[in-house]
């Protein structure tokens, strides 16, 4: 919304945390200066903001995946993020630790505040960045409408514990299946085999990337391929890499031709 020849743009974000029944909240993105209109009194934020506070990890990719990382100026928790520009400007983006500085926040005059609700809003932060003039928003990223899985990427599955190799069933009570399982996988192949990601398998599978050495001594290549089969019999989309010569956790599923074939992966089957 905006007045004429303006294109200031009003965001309105329901509930943004669990539990949240009927909470909207309005955020006005101002652009060439156009003011809120009247009666509005949720937070007004510049667009193209470029000094940014992100108090939840997940922003920082998304801001990773648009280019922009380099906008962010403070997170929360820095010891715990892994995003490589981050780390590497440690010196310069500052912690705002779990609860926020606010003499530190201050001195970074961020242009906005990114926020996140678990249970309830943060009144007592909120009513301080008002009284501070700093603009905010939730972002309730993480509330899905589903919780199905939209594509799946597993390396060296083990996918069928019935059908580890044993030498005896005596051998075969200290395998890591049997201890996984929490009984002998080879007195009890049938239980073992309904355990077993193999006898979960329909139709309506997630995309599958499914990545395996075909020397691997620790999980048969086999058990990826006995997976692979069972999807495309269903009509699945699913997608065997075979890494010639590898081991389990080899080199080659380091490598940077095996990291773009997943990267691509995630990007055409995500949504």
């Amino acid at each position: 919304m905006g007045a004429d020849n303006t294109a200031s743009t009003l965001i309105q974000v329901s509930n943004p945390w669990q539990g949240a029944k009927d909470v909207k909240m309005s955020y006005f993105i101002s652009r060439n200066g156009e003011q809120a209109p009247a009666g509005f009194n949720g937070p007004t934020i510049p667009a193209g903001a470029k000094r940014i506070v992100c108090m939840a990890s997940s922003y920082i990719a998304m801001f990773d995946a648009l280019g922009q990382v380099d906008k962010i100026v403070g997170v929360s928790g820095i010891d715990y993020v892994s995003n490589p520009y981050i780390l590497a400007h440690k010196n310069s983006i500052k912690d705002m630790g779990p609860e926020m500085n606010y003499e530190l926040l201050l001195g970074l005059k961020p242009d906005v505040v990114l926020l996140y609700g678990i249970g309830d809003a943060q009144t007592a932060v909120t009513d301080k960045l008002k009284e501070l003039f700093i603009p905010y928003m939730y972002v309730g990223e993480y509330l899905e409408e589903s919780s199905k899985v939209q594509a799946a990427c597993p390396w060296y599955p083990p996918t069928d514990l019935s059908a580890f190799p044993c030498e005896s069933a005596e051998q075969c009570a200290s395998s890591a299946e049997s201890l996984l399982l929490g009984f002998n996988s080879k007195r009890n192949r049938e239980k073992a085999y309904n355990c077993s990601p193999v006898s979960k398998v329909t139709k309506d599978a997630p995309p599958f990337l499914i990545i395996h050495g075909n020397c691997d001594r620790t999980v048969p290549y086999v058990q990826s391929k006995t997976l692979y089969n069972l999807l495309e019999a269903q009509d699945c989309d699913v997608t065997l890499l075979t890494l010639d010569g590898a081991d389990h956790a080899d080199l080659q599923f380091f490598q940077d031709e095996t990291w773009k074939r997943i990267i691509d992966f995630f990007r055409r089957k995500l949504k």
